[in-house]
């Protein structure tokens, strides 16, 4: 029995060569040199049924609309982007994925020694790429590196400079920054570690691994998972050595025992790069150059007091650096808009909304406005600066 397949446009030639196959059978009966398609279709079906068939698309022809040319056809809008894909999750961050704004070394505060110290790997990577390009033998090159010193001294902006200048040179295939710590690493079952870590040195393969707080990963003598992602980092630090860069970035002490939890580790990681604490002059000018960052000014009387507060505050073992600057900054912002809230703030300057002004930096209690003096001290007693009030205590004079 034969089957009736009818295309959307219902043209005879589409229904022809469909029942094309079920007439070839028959061809040999027909005079070839004579022959056609009807001529098939007519032993085939019968010239009733060939009738019938051509009657029937002859009709779906004419119900259809008019075809239009390629020309008169809508086309697609050449503007029309594709909808962004979905954020992947994960808690490494990936630097940079989309465009950032250069980081010039030089324009950095301090730290003359640890930049020096890296323009000199930099150089040396770029000297071996050169040789490299040249079809000169290349010398093999070990860039993994440790940065250590105090919270706030700039280690995770040097290693985005780092990343940024082997992504200009060609070192590694991509030059992107991967910045983790002990949670990306270790995991909370047996088994586990070994498979984040390694997922972690894949995700960085082509550019730099940057693990800050690094000896945090094997706290204390019994933790093992700690000690399997140490021994599983050790390994990728030979195995990738030429296609991923490792930098580990600690305090100084506890950087210097890290480096005794594996024998592999320091005979693997030349190059040590120290940062050192800012000095008084180099906390002011991180001040300065926050609040331009920020859009904000400062009065002149403000930066004298800022050096003082630092000065006192950089003597503990946690002091921040570039963080307890940030921190000033935050505590000056709050107190400033307590003041600036008790005025019209419609008839404010633009100037006086973006300046601090004196009362804005005295630590509490001596804050919001003008006011120097709380319940319980004397109001000729202008205590305004942490030494001062030092002073004001009884006793300890030794």
């Amino acid at each position: 029995t034969p089957f009736l397949v009818a295309s959307t446009h219902g043209e005879k030639v589409i229904v022809r060569l469909l029942l094309a196959a079920g007439a070839e059978s028959q061809m040999g009966q027909v005079d070839p040199s004579g022959s056609t398609l009807d001529d098939a279709l007519d032993l085939l079906f019968g010239s009733e049924m060939l009738s019938s068939l051509n009657a029937i698309t002859d009709r779906l022809k004419e119900s259809q609309p008019p075809r239009r040319t390629a020309a008169e056809r809508p086309q697609a809008s050449v503007s029309q982007s594709k909808p962004p894909p979905p954020p992947q999750s994960g808690s490494p961050k990936q630097v940079p994925e989309s465009p950032k704004e250069k980081i010039n070394l030089s324009e950095l505060v301090g730290q003359q020694e640890a930049k020096l110290a890296l323009q000199q790997i930099i150089a040396v990577a770029k000297v071996n790429q050169a040789r490299k390009e040249r079809g000169i033998k290349a010398v093999s090159l070990t860039l993994h590196a440790i940065f250590q010193g105090s919270p706030g001294t700039g280690k995770t902006t040097f290693a985005r400079y780092y990343a940024q200048e082997v992504a200009q040179l060609g070192v590694l295939e991509k030059g992107h920054l991967v910045e983790v710590a002990r949670q990306d690493l270790v995991g909370e079952y047996k088994g586990q570690t070994a498979t984040k870590t390694n997922a972690i040195v894949q995700k960085a393969r082509g550019g730099i691994l940057f693990i800050d707080e690094a000896y945090a990963l094997k706290q204390g003598k019994d933790d093992s998972y700690g000690q399997e992602c140490i021994d599983t980092l050790v390994k990728a630090l030979e195995d990738l050595r030429k296609e991923l860069i490792v930098i580990l970035a600690g305090y100084t002490k506890e950087m210097q025992h890290f480096l005794h939890l594996n024998s592999g580790l320091q005979s693997r990681i030349p190059n040590v790069i120290e940062f050192q604490d800012f000095n008084d002059e180099e906390l002011v000018a991180i001040f300065q150059l926050m609040l331009k960052g920020k859009g904000l000014l400062a009065s002149e009387e403000v930066l004298p007091l800022v050096q003082e507060q630092l000065s006192f505050a950089r003597k503990g073992r946690s002091f921040g650096n570039a963080r307890e600057v940030r921190n000033v900054i935050e505590r000056s912002l709050a107190q400033q808009a307590v003041r600036l809230a008790k005025e019209d703030l419609g008839k404010l300057s633009n100037e006086e909304l973006c300046t601090l002004i004196h009362s804005d930096v005295t630590p509490d209690p001596y804050d919001h406005g003008d006011k120097r003096h709380v319940e319980g001290i004397p109001s000729d007693k202008e205590a305004t600066t942490p030494k001062e009030r030092l002073g004001e205590l009884v006793g300890l004079a030794n």
